[in-house]
């Protein structure tokens, strides 16, 4: 699992995902604590792209020692055949940016979880990446 050093006090975090598919996509960002699961913050995609634009999740000092978990739906059913679902599985891609304010976008790589159904009509990314001090 990843993780992003929050740092101290006020400064905003923000987040951000690019999601690369030629199918319909959603996605779900989400801040907990891992001990308690409470939601600290929440986000999603506006259109059939899958990814979200810049959202800030809050100060450094509220998000210390919490997770983000990063859900994406993607439906490929509108592709022809078997193959081509098949391919465009292989090719998907997605791109993850934590922002700590005035610094430049930190960026992680593509999934630690990406699943397809048997007949690659569907298929779930997760990503995961710890906040810490």
């Amino acid at each position: 699992m990843d993780s992003f050093n929050v740092g101290n006090g006020d400064a905003t975090i923000s987040f951000s995902t690019t999601i690369n598919t030629i199918g319909l996509a959603r996605t779900r960002g989400i801040v907990f604590n891992p001990e308690t699961t409470e939601i600290i913050f929440t986000c999603h995609s506006e259109d059939a792209s899958g990814s979200i634009f810049e959202s800030p999740m809050g100060n450094a000092g509220k998000l210390q020692n919490k997770r983000l978990s990063v859900f994406t739906e993607i439906n490929l059913e509108l592709l022809g055949t078997f193959k081509e679902r098949e391919n465009e599985f292989k090719r998907i891609d997605a791109f993850y940016f934590l922002k700590r304010e005035k610094e430049a976008p930190r960026e992680f790589g593509t999934t630690d979880n990406k699943e397809a159904s048997d007949d690659f009509k569907t298929v779930m990314i997760l990503k995961e990446i710890d906040l810490v001090p």
